[in-house]
């Protein structure tokens, strides 16, 4: 061929192009990144809306719904759900594989525009954003110290969440736990109905008392100056001073003079003398903190922590030492008082499996060139095959650079597959060159000849070994995506190994270094010439040249049998044996020598006749060798029908996750104190290094946010103390735990596996849709599935995806009595939601930070329904009107979250299966269904 005739005579073209691959392969194994597997592009977008505290159904109806539709016309689009909860609606977009995201999400965008008119106008913006279904945060930071808890959660909103959100790969960094300052006005809803104030109407005096607004410019002579309306709030004394009423008096004489002259149908009398009404008058103004909505601590000590999210297409590795990077900056402006603790860094797992996995494939890469020259009986000619194994993995290395790739698992998992198969054209073509020099060719046309007769077999046994993994590129989803690093591995390095074997290797054979392989042709006789190939000394020498090279000469020997000659290498002249003689400068090629001297010419004779004698018997009794092949077969298949099926196997992290849920409706504290007792129980085992806890959880978290009555502890094992699997901690705890009183909570244990286990394996194998408009008909249907899952046998695990109810007070409006005194819906709406919840009427700016003012009523006025319903709504006509006459109070149950699917009511019953095999679980499911 004219490569391989190329690559022999150009020697310094073949040198530079190889060291080129040699140069750019380190370059990119030391730059490329390192994820565990590789980057998965999701074809999801999530729509996020909040919404006050709005219960589910209202969210449902004028949040959810109006999203849907809009949102539902994309192109591309493959399906719509959605989650409407207290005070949040999320609508997640599924789009088919291999749409084009960034113009989905511009499309999504450019829908959402249209309708944000027509959405609440307390509602905040919808926020379209990439979502991975299953991504964890890749690192947890935990903020403590001796300062304030209050100072603590300041400088970790104001300081470290905006600093690490510059990061370059850091997509949000969710604050959870601490204290955050808010101003609270408590309203006394005594005085202000016996005041004829609105709720609304101190919302409204607080807004536009607290305003800074330009005034324009005067001309001066020389001079132009802006003028400024100062009207903001200087300290919070100056709240209470707010005026939300000027009332005269009833009982004074300017009233009383006033009403007789618009009786007597004289002129409007302004009298002199009017009431002005303070906010302090009918409310306590106090400097305090927000309702606590989540709790964190870390070992037992309250904390802040901090969940840090990486963009989905950023390297993990890359973006924690970014992060890292920038902790080490802040602690420079940061107080010494407060510590700053890494709890669960995502990179440090990921750096140490590729560490293994390569150390792993060095060893490997050591082990063959050990067996190599234990079979070769050359140490040159192991060199030169083993030279193949790095180049052909430079090449692939080469290739993830060039085509924006990672180092993961799943590549060099190929990696590992295809090692085995690198090695065998280059000791096919170092055979072949052999055996033309031993026929009498010179060097070079030996190297020419040699892989030129064998590259048609090369070729075809390559193409047998990568036509296996072409499947893997026509496979759907993220099966394509995950494995499409497995084949570029396999295919490109047997590919480059080809190419290896029939151009380097062969250039290296033909030159004429003293460690090459000489053969019979090469070797003079002492006192003959050049012997020729067929001599009966042939096969001798070339099974006893071992020691060519190694300092040795040969020499002929008597023969040992009439009409045979041998060979016999002569070391020289021996220095006799002493200790204080010197080591000959051979010692460690001699050691190699001793160790792997036990492949004899004589053992080698004793293993051919062995592998004789077994090939012999194979073919006598085929029937018995065809007959256990079967059986081995049928036991191999009988062995994965029975084996567990998993898509990734389990990767132990050392952590396991203790998630608690109670019964919906558990107030926040009742939670924490069940939280506790569970971390006294940890606190307690010798194995468990690290406890994070989170009790409800942040407003800003989408997907996975805790309400009241859940919370959920990562635990890290000590590695020091850690013998065995996590299972067995697990095990530990669970037997621990059931010697607590939980007051009715649900403990669930979870392996932390990786997040891409999380990501592939965790789906149910059973799951039946049930959709339709009526709640109550859903939850009747969804109780009999169940039940009749249970009577199937193998089925275990029957879960549904219907939330519980949890109890509500309504506030019923009658429309007529409303229409009546001139009030609409989102007026006594809106009174109702500023007594109950509150409403951040305006902001308090103190040193360039603002800080909430909300409104509400009274704590023993808010909980108590008949107080509620004396809340007064001004009228147009500036009547008081109670909220008890226009809408009417009761308690009752309501949904705590509404799923949909494909813009319908929906819910899933899913189930394992456990003890029989899937397909004859699903024929027996879908009996039942049918029946």
């Amino acid at each position: 061929m004219k490569l391989i005739r190329l690559a022999v005579e150009r020697p310094v073209t073949t040198a530079m192009v190889y060291a080129a691959i040699v140069l750019i392969g380190f370059i990119a194994l030391f730059t490329l990144p390192r994820e565990l597997f590789p980057t998965v592009s999701y074809p999801e977008l999530l729509i996020v809306t909040r919404y006050g505290a709005a219960a589910p159904e209202e969210i449902e109806n004028i949040v959810t719904k109006l999203i849907e539709e809009q949102a539902g016309t994309v192109p591309n689009l493959k399906s719509v759900q959605s989650i409407s909860r207290e005070g949040k609606s999320v609508v997640i977009l599924k789009f088919n594989w291999g749409a084009d995201m960034g113009l989905s999400h511009l499309a999504v965008r450019e829908k959402i525009d249209l309708i944000k008119d027509r959405l609440p106008s307390e509602a905040e913006e919808p926020i379209v954003q990439r979502y991975n279904p299953f991504a964890q945060p890749m690192m947890i930071l935990s903020l403590s110290g001796d300062l304030p808890l209050s100072d603590t959660t300041r400088l970790a909103n104001e300081v470290v969440k905006k600093r690490l959100q510059k990061v370059d790969g850091v997509a949000s960094a969710i604050v959870s736990g601490g204290q955050e300052r808010e101003i609270l006005v408590e309203v006394d809803i005594g005085k202000m109905t016996a005041s004829n104030v609105s709720l609304s109407g101190i919302v409204d005096s607080l807004k536009t008392s607290n305003v800074n607004y330009p005034a324009g410019t005067t001309q001066g002579r020389f001079y132009e100056y802006l003028v400024r309306t100062i009207g903001e709030f200087q300290n919070v004394a100056e709240i209470g001073k707010t005026i939300v009423a000027v009332d005269t008096p009833r009982d004074s004489p300017e009233f009383m003079f006033k009403a007789q002259s618009q009786r007597r149908g004289a002129e409007t009398f302004q009298p002199k003398v009017q009431r002005m009404m303070a906010l302090n008058q009918i409310a306590e103004i106090k400097d305090t903190f927000k309702e606590v909505e989540s709790y964190s601590r870390h070992n037992g000590s309250p904390n802040v922590s901090i969940a840090i999210q990486k963009q989905f297409d950023a390297n993990t590795i890359k973006t924690a030492r970014r992060v890292q990077r920038a902790l080490s900056e802040l602690t420079v402006s940061l107080p010494k008082e407060l510590d700053i603790e890494t709890v669960y860094d995502e990179s440090v797992f990921i750096k140490g499996s590729l560490q293994d996995v390569m150390m792993d494939g060095v060893f490997g890469g050591l082990f063959a060139f050990l067996v190599l020259f234990f079979f070769l009986r050359k140490f040159q000619d192991a060199i030169v095959v083993t030279i193949s194994l790095p180049i052909s993995v430079l090449v692939f290395f080469v290739f993830l650079y060039f085509s924006g790739r990672s180092i993961n698992m799943i590549a060099l998992a190929g990696l590992s597959l295809a090692i085995g198969s690198i090695t065998d054209n280059a000791i096919a073509v170092l055979e072949n060159i052999a055996s033309h020099r031993a026929r009498g060719l010179d060097l070079k046309e030996a190297a020419i000849a040699g892989p030129s007769e064998i590259f048609v077999g090369q070729l075809s046994s390559m193409l047998t070994n990568i036509v296996v993994f072409f499947p893997l590129l026509f496979a759907q989803g993220l099966a394509q995506q995950l494995f499409k690093d497995l084949f570029y591995a396999a295919v490109i390095t047997n590919i480059a190994a080809l190419i290896v074997a029939v151009t380097l290797i062969p250039r290296i054979m033909a030159y004429p270094f003293s460690l090459r392989r000489q053969t019979p042709a090469e070797v003079p006789m002492e006192g003959e010439g050049t012997r020729s190939p067929e001599t009966p000394q042939t096969r001798q020498m070339t099974e006893d040249d071992d020691m060519i090279g190694l300092g040795g000469k040969v020499v002929p020997q008597p023969p040992k049998n009439p009409g045979e000659e041998t060979l016999h290498v002569d070391l020289g002249p021996q220095e006799p044996s002493s200790e204080s003689s010197p080591k000959p400068p051979n010692v460690f090629k001699r050691l190699l020598f001793s160790i792997f001297q036990g492949l004899t010419p004589e053992r080698s004779d004793k293993m051919q006749s062995l592998y004789q004698k077994i090939l012999i018997l194979s073919i006598q009794y085929r029937k018995i060798v065809l007959g256990g092949v079967l059986g081995l077969l049928l036991l191999s298949l009988l062995i994965f029908y029975f084996k567990e099926k998993i898509f990734m196997p389990s990767i132990d992290q050392g952590q396991f996750l203790v998630r608690v849920t109670m019964p919906v409706g558990t107030k926040l504290d009742v939670t924490n104190r069940v939280m506790t007792k569970i971390e006294d129980v940890l606190g307690k085992m010798d194995l468990v290094g690290d406890r994070l806890v989170r009790v409800g959880s942040s407003v800003e978290e989408a997907i996975e946010s805790l309400g009241p009555n859940q919370a959920d502890c990562m635990v890290t094992l000590d590695p020091n103390k850690k013998k065995g699997p996590t299972d067995n901690a697990i095990l530990d705890f669970q037997e621990r735990i059931k010697k607590v009183n939980l007051e009715g909570a649900e403990i669930e244990c979870l392996l932390q596996d990786s997040s891409m286990k999380a990501m592939t394996g965790t789906g149910a194998p059973i799951a039946i849709t049930i959709k339709g408009p009526d709640l109550g008909i859903l939850r009747k249907m969804s109780d009999d599935l169940q039940i009749a899952l249970k009577s199937i046998q193998g089925l275990t695990g029957i879960k549904t995806s219907l939330a519980l109810p949890s109890f509500e007070n309504r506030v019923e409006i009658n429309k007529d009595r409303a229409s009546a005194f001139g009030l609409s819906v989102s007026e006594i709406s809106r009174s109702s939601m500023i007594g109950v919840r509150g409403f951040i009427a305006t902001y308090y700016k103190e040193q360039g930070r603002e800080t909430g003012v909300r409104v509400r009523l009274r704590e023993e006025d808010r909980n108590n329904p008949s107080t509620i319903s004396r809340v007064t709504i001004r009228s147009p006509q500036g009547v008081m009107v109670p909220l008890g006459d226009v809408a009417t109070i009761s308690s009752g149950y309501g949904p705590s979250e509404i799923q949909r699917m494909d813009q319908q009511r929906g819910v899933v019953v899913t189930a394992q299966v456990l003890g029989r095999s899937l397909g004859e679980v699903v024929e027996v499911v879908e009996k039942k269904l049918t029946a």
